[in-house]
């Protein structure tokens, strides 16, 4: 499982999703943690299918959450 921003990063370089900021989000209770990155609607779709793609290699199910506060 690719556990940090940086390496998350890395496979993206060359995809439309290359240089996006990805932050770390604590899950609590667990030891593990969430990935973040900001995307736009219309790139929902695509970015969701991109990063399901490299689930193999990321071991992370890509969500998808539209309006975050």
């Amino acid at each position: 499982m690719l556990n940090t921003a940086q390496e998350i990063s890395s496979l993206l370089k060359g995809s439309f999703l290359e240089n996006r900021q990805i932050k770390t989000l604590t899950i609590p209770q667990s030891p593990h943690i969430a990935l973040t990155m900001a995307i736009t609607q219309t790139e929902s779709l695509e970015a969701w299918q991109l990063l399901l793609s490299l689930v193999c290699q990321t071991q992370r199910y890509p969500v998808i959450v539209i309006n975050w506060s």
